[in-house]
Order: C-alpha cells, then sequence, then structure tokens
C-alpha cells in the first residue's frame, strides 16, 4: 500500500511523482515569520512509508486540504522539494491527494531515516531541482 523506500526517496530526490505514504503526527504550527492575515500558520508533518519516517512541512497554499487530515491518514505526495534547513532536510509537500483520511493505525513499524545510514547522506540533495518538485520550464 505505501511506497517502499518512497520517504528515502523523497529525501534524496531520486523517485517520481505519486509516493504514498501514511502521516505519523500532524501538527498546526505558527511560524516565527511575520506573514499576512493568518499566513503564519504552518502545517508540520511527520511522514511514513511503513519502513522509514521523515518530518515534512505542507505549503501555505494547501492549508484549506490540510483542515481535516489526522493522523494515520494515507495520502499521494505528487509534488514536493527536499530543503535543508539548519542542518537537517525537510520535504515540502507542494501537492497531494489523500487516500485514506481514517485508517485507523500505524502501517508498519518506521525508524527515522537517518537510520538508513551514510548511503542517505550521501544521496543528500544539493539544492538543484528534485523530481517531484516544481521543474524549470
Amino acid at each position: 500500500m505505501l511506497t517502499e523506500n518512497g520517504v528515502l526517496d523523497m529525501r534524496n530526490g531520486t523517485s517520481a511523482r505519486g509516493q504514498v505514504v501514511q502521516l505519523i503526527d500532524v501538527r498546526r504550527v505558527q511560524s516565527a515569520t511575520v506573514a499576512p492575515a493568518g499566513g503564519n500558520e504552518r502545517y508540520r508533518l511527520v511522514i511514513s512509508d511503513g519502513k522509514f519516517f521523515q518530518q515534512a512541512m505542507v505549503a501555505t497554499s494547501l492549508h484549506a486540504q490540510m483542515q481535516d487530515v489526522r493522523p494515520n491518514a494515507v495520502m499521494s505526495v505528487d509534488a514536493w522539494t527536499p530543503n535543508q534547513v539548519s542542518g537537517r532536510i525537510i520535504i515540502v509537500i507542494m501537492g497531494f491527494t489523500v487516500l485514506d483520511a481514517d485508517y485507523g493505525s500505524r502501517i508498519g513499524n518506521p525508524q527515522p531515516v537517518e537510520a538508513a545510514g551514510d548511503s542517505a547522506a550521501a544521496r543528500a540533495p544539493t539544492g538543484g531541482p528534485q523530481p517531484g518538485g516544481p521543474q524549470p520550464g
């Protein structure tokens, strides 16, 4: 059901669109930056492929879609970009489709994506366009 190694591949920019992941955690957080009319609110997610989990943020343009999304929901991530922030990689989700809004239980026993070892760090994104993310055009 979930895309095998989807989180690791998204993090490293080595996968195509349509990665199916589960949301382990969904949190609405306030950004430290000043933004117009409530635009400083962000959604922080923890996404899982059943083997690994990774922190992600949702683009502000998608906030209306997040209103009814809960932990354990399953979604297809259609557009994203890995972004390095303070020495950590965060996946910024720019397009998604909810496949099951209330799956009910966690799938697998995911470990932190950093547990994938040095091969994951060696393949970390360099800042250029990534598959699944916005493409020049």
